[in-house]
């Protein structure tokens, strides 16, 4: 989301919703699962549009995407901050599916839910993105770089998209996250390495147990 804002700011730019994604997403609860369709993306050519879903790297929307010659950003967090932000996020948030059974949990027996539940799914969204992405027409990006080099990563963002890269440092100091925070909700925190401060050692077993040869954490 904070990306979106950022890209947002470039002249001509505008957001198209695939509505089939929306239709989608109520009928499954979410997109991880959704594949992409080459109509679609026939619809906007020519247009400077900006898509942001939650689908899957499958071999079909890896395959889609690199027929179609679409550029695109993978945008993913530490799992386990990623944990503790969508815990405080559905508690806070009335109207979620998950509000009825995260509002009777604590911190950490929801911390455990989630290990339990969603963070599978989320770990093998990473894994499914790192193995099947065009490295040409594609930019894995974590979450934490961007917010240690704001400025950098998305310099490399605008110069994937071909995006004009002189109005960089002026749309990373408007759309910085403190900025981003007073106008909405979504942004919390967003500090890398919060969950330090947060897992007791139950959850870290658990958290390890789940992530066992997922690679790049470090405890």
């Amino acid at each position: 989301t904070w990306l979106e804002s950022m890209l947002q700011a470039f002249d001509g730019y505008t957001i198209i919703p695939d509505p089939r994604i929306t239709k989608w997403e109520y009928e499954h609860g979410g997109s991880h699962a959704f594949e992409l369709s080459k109509r679609f993306f026939q619809d906007i050519e020519g247009t400077l549009a900006l898509i942001k879903v939650h689908c899957h790297g499958s071999t079909h929307n890896t395959g889609v995407l690199r027929e179609l010659n679409v550029p695109y950003v993978i945008v993913y967090r530490d799992l386990r901050d990623a944990a503790v932000s969508h815990y405080f996020y559905v508690r806070r948030t009335k109207w979620h599916p998950e509000y009825p059974v995260y509002s009777m949990l604590g911190l950490q027996e929801g911390l455990r839910h989630f290990a339990e539940t969603l963070l599978p799914e989320w770990r093998d969204w990473i894994i499914g993105w790192r193995q099947n992405r065009d490295e040409k027409r594609s930019l894995l990006l974590r979450y934490e770089d961007l917010v240690a080099e704001p400025g950098g990563m998305f310099e490399k963002v605008a110069a994937l998209f071909e995006l004009p890269t002189d109005k960089v440092n002026e749309i990373v100091e408007q759309h910085s996250f403190s900025k981003m925070k007073s106008k909405g909700s979504f942004f919390r925190k967003g500090t890398p390495g919060e969950w330090q401060g947060q897992f007791d050692e139950q959850t870290k077993k658990v958290f390890r147990r789940r992530l066992e040869g997922f690679g790049e954490l470090e405890w």
